[in-house]
């Protein structure tokens, strides 16, 4: 059991991979700033890295809030900085001028959010949307 009390996320086995359901226990129970941040790292890692089932839409949502962490109240990304944000999958096949469009204009909607807030949507996101999480065997 996590966070005193809620059952574990149920998982299930897709062909050789374990997909488990993320579950913010740890944003109800644990709101200290360190384990918030180390959170969002991890998720972001794994977004990064192919580990997470989710929409073109959802993958650059999370790549325009990892902007606002990393760019605070600075410019927004830059063309080039494009494949920081966003997973390999969505990049494959796609231009990156209208991913890097894409990515500003989420950006910009966010202009006012505070890096700290974003952080935790970001872990949210991830969690209510972007659900599923891979894990290969």
């Amino acid at each position: 059991m996590l966070g005193g009390g809620g059952a574990t996320p149920p998982s299930c086995v897709i062909g050789d991979e374990t997909t488990w359901n993320l579950d913010l226990y740890a944003i109800c129970f644990y709101r200290h700033e360190s384990t918030i941040h180390l959170m969002y790292l991890q998720l972001r890692s794994d977004l990064l890295n192919d580990r997470f089932s989710c929409t073109a839409a959802q993958a650059v949502r999370l790549g325009a809030l990892a902007a606002r962490v990393e760019t605070r109240s600075g410019p927004p990304p830059d063309k080039s900085a494009t494949s920081h944000y966003l997973p390999p999958s969505l990049l494959r096949g796609r231009t990156s001028a209208g991913l890097h469009r894409t990515l500003v204009d989420q950006w910009n909607r966010m202009r006012e959010m505070a890096p700290d807030d974003a952080k935790i949507q970001f872990i949210q996101v991830c969690s209510e949307q972007c659900c599923r999480r891979r894990f290969a065997k």
